[in-house]
């Protein structure tokens, strides 16, 4: 933050996702099924998709943008799944 990267707002709603991913406690890391179906890991990609809309209107930038459309900024990188 104190160089620019990123604003106060937008580590506050990174924040939420941190706290929603730390309370998300798996009896079994491997259960995958059990996983996606646990309401802890529904609130936390209820509260990530929240913050992803925040985000797409607090963000204007050129370099926002792209990442919101999976675009990389070097065609080095590999783009996510």
């Amino acid at each position: 933050m104190d160089d620019g990267v990123i604003s106060i707002a937008e580590r506050d709603l990174l924040w939420n996702i941190h706290m929603a991913l730390s309370n998300d406690k798996q009896a079994d890391d491997y259960d995958h099924e059990a996983i996606l179906e646990s309401a802890s890991w529904k609130e936390v990609v209820r509260i990530a998709a929240e913050v992803v809309q925040t985000l797409r209107e607090i963000l204007h930038s050129a370099s926002d943008n792209a990442a919101f459309q999976n675009e990389l900024p070097s065609s080095q990188a590999k783009k996510w799944p």
